[in-house]
């Protein structure tokens, strides 16, 4: 995060330009301070506007007060493609364009975004399909602990000496 001076210094600014923004310091009212704010903003070419509301293109948006908050850069949103959520497992993150804040979700739209020529990243690939190969063994332990737990119940019924109100049968039946 840097100030507005400090960025420039590095950076020409171009509408589109997206940002996320956090304040410097604590402003006395801290309760209000991010009230309906997304901390991530658009620059219009003439100001920062909040993406809260409708994006940053709505009267009501936020406009940043550059001097009293720190910067990063995400991207400009004209070097990106639309996309939906589901293609975001193929690029890496340095690819993408994530708008998706408390006030506008992804079935809302206009949140993700894929930069134009970006190749699909084997390495992202790789990294979703070990999710789910880790998400696949979880459920086989947790399978093979319900197995074993009606197992076991079936052999405390099977024993004629067992008190059968000691038995709390886990999960649905049918």
């Amino acid at each position: 995060m840097k100030t507005l001076k400090v960025l420039l210094e590095t950076h020409v600014l171009r509408e589109g330009d997206h940002f996320r923004w956090q304040y410097m310091a604590a402003d006395e009212d801290q309760s209000l301070q991010y009230w309906c704010k997304s901390c991530m903003c658009i620059w219009n070419g003439k100001e920062f506007k909040d993406l809260f509301w409708s994006m940053g293109n709505s009267s009501e948006s936020y406009t940043v007060p550059v001097d009293k908050v720190l910067l990063s850069f995400m991207g400009n949103v004209n070097d990106y493609e639309k996309c939906r959520e589901h293609d975001l497992k193929y690029y890496d993150d340095a690819d993408i364009l994530n708008r998706q804040h408390s006030n506008n979700n992804a079935n809302w739209g206009n949140c993700f975004f894929i930069k134009k020529g970006a190749k699909r990243s084997r390495e992202k690939m790789k990294h979703q399909v070990l999710l789910k190969l880790e998400e696949a063994e979880y459920e086989i332990r947790y399978a093979t602990n319900k197995k074993n737990q009606a197992l076991k119940e079936l052999d405390d019924l099977n024993d004629p000496d067992y008190n059968i109100d000691n038995i709390y049968i886990q999960g649905e039946t049918k």
